[in-house]
C-alpha cells in the first residue's frame, strides 16, 4: 500500500509538476513530453508491483481481504462473494496477474499442499458451512457427482456443505486444500489381513463405498433376522443392513480401506480352519495298604 502511494505521487509529480521545475532556457515540448511520459511509466509501474502474485510450485496462496469487500454474515468465516476477511478462493502455483491484488489482499503463500503418504488416509474437519442437525455427529456425505470438488472451498460452501467431521476422507495423494476451511488429522488406513474378514459396526446412516462393499443409504434399517432360528437369542448386536447404524450382515474382504475411523469400527475375524487338538497324560500311582488288627 505504501509503495503503491509513493509510486503514484512520486509519478503525478513528475507528469504534472516536472515541466514547471525545469528552467525556462531548458524547456522544450520534447523535454515536456518526455517527463508526462515518465511520470505516466512511474504511476503504470507503481501499480502492476502491487498486481501480481507468484506462488511457489507445492504450494497454494491463501487471500485475506482488507479492502474493498463488505462485512461477512453472523456465524461465517470465509468470504465466498469478496467479503473482507479469509477468502475460500484459493491461487494455484504459477504467475498470476490481478489489479492491485496485494493492496486489497493479504496474500500468503506459505501454506504447502497436503501430502498423504502410502497406508495412511487423512481425515477432514471443515470450520465453516451450514450447522450440523440435532444429533448429528458428522456431516451429510458431498452431493454424489462432486467428486473431490468438494476441497474446492467455494464450492463446498455454495453447495450446503456442512461444518464438523466429514465422512469423506483423503486417500494417499497430494491436494491443495484451503486451510482457513479445513483441519486435517493423519490416521493409518485399515488393513483386513489375508485370512480374515473385516465386521463393520457403523456409526453413521449413508452410502457406503468400501470398494468391494458398496450400498446406497438404506431407506429402512429393519433388523436382518439370523439363518437359523434358534440362533435369535445369541447374537450379542443386532445385524442390519449395509449403509445402516449397527453390525453389518456383510463383511469386507482382505485389503486396505479409507475410511474415517470415528464413522466405522471394522473387527478382524479368522476365517482360517482352526484344529484343536485336546490332549492329556496321568503318572500311574499305587497305593500298598495292610491292615492289622486295629483295622
Amino acid at each position: 500500500m505504501i509503495t503503491l502511494m509513493i509510486g503514484l505521487a512520486l509519478g503525478a509529480v513528475i507528469a504534472v509538476a516536472g515541466p514547471t521545475l525545469v528552467p525556462q532556457q531548458l524547456r522544450s515540448a520534447v523535454l515536456d513530453s518526455a517527463l508526462r511520459v515518465v511520470g505516466l511509466a512511474t504511476v503504470v509501474l507503481a501499480i502492476a508491483s502491487t498486481s501480481f502474485v507468484h506462488v511457489p510450485d507445492g504450494r497454494l496462496g491463501q487471500l485475506f481481504r482488507v479492502y474493498g469487500g463488505g462485512q461477512l454474515t453472523e456465524g461465517r468465516i470465509l468470504a465466498v462473494r469478496g467479503e473482507n476477511g479469509p477468502q475460500a478462493r484459493t491461487l494455484s502455483p504459477g504467475f498470476h496477474f490481478w489489479l492491485l491484488v496485494n493492496v486489497l489482499y493479504e496474500v500468503d503463500t506459505s501454506k504447502q499442499e497436503v501430502s498423504i503418504p502410502k497406508g495412511k488416509v487423512g481425515l477432514l474437519t471443515a470450520k465453516d458451512g451450514a450447522a450440523l442437525r440435532p444429533g448429528q455427529a458428522f456431516a451429510d456425505p458431498f452431493p454424489v457427482g462432486f467428486g473431490n470438488k468438494m476441497l474446492d472451498a467455494d464450492a463446498f460452501l455454495l453447495n450446503a456443505g456442512q461444518r464438523g467431521p466429514q465422512l469423506g476422507v483423503l486417500t494417499p495423494g497430494r491436494y491443495r486444500l484451503n486451510r482457513y476451511l479445513w483441519d486435517i488429522t493423519e490416521v493409518d488406513a485399515k488393513e483386513v489381513k489375508a485370512g480374515y474378514v473385516g465386521v463393520v459396526k457403523s456409526n453413521v446412516h449413508a452410502d457406503i463405498d468400501f470398494g468391494t462393499l458398496r450400498a446406497d443409504k438404506p431407506a429402512k434399517c429393519d433388523l436382518v433376522a439370523p439363518s437359523r432360528p434358534d440362533e435369535k437369542d445369541k447374537l450379542d448386536a443386532p445385524i442390519v443392513p449395509v449403509g445402516c447404524i449397527g453390525v453389518w450382515d456383510k463383511s469386507v474382504q482382505p485389503g486396505q480401506y479409507y475410511f474415517n475411523p470415528d464413522a466405522f469400527v471394522v473387527t478382524e475375524v479368522d476365517t482360517r480352519a482352526q484344529v484343536w487338538t485336546y490332549g492329556g497324560g496321568y503318572r500311574r500311582a499305587q497305593i500298598s495298604l495292610s491292615g492289622d488288627a486295629k483295622g
